[in-house]
């Protein structure tokens, strides 16, 4: 599983984090969200 999000939504990535998500140097692909700056992925 793949997520973006924002580099200042603390909250939201400590979640992320709490629930197995691994932060990500870049984007995988060009998913078109030019906005996003933190990228996380989960294996399932």
């Amino acid at each position: 599983m793949y997520l973006e999000t924002l580099g200042h939504m603390t909250a939201a990535r400590a979640l992320y984090e709490a629930h197995g998500f691994v932060a990500l140097r870049e984007p995988l692909g060009a998913t078109g969200h030019f906005g996003c700056n933190a990228f996380y992925a989960r294996a399932l």
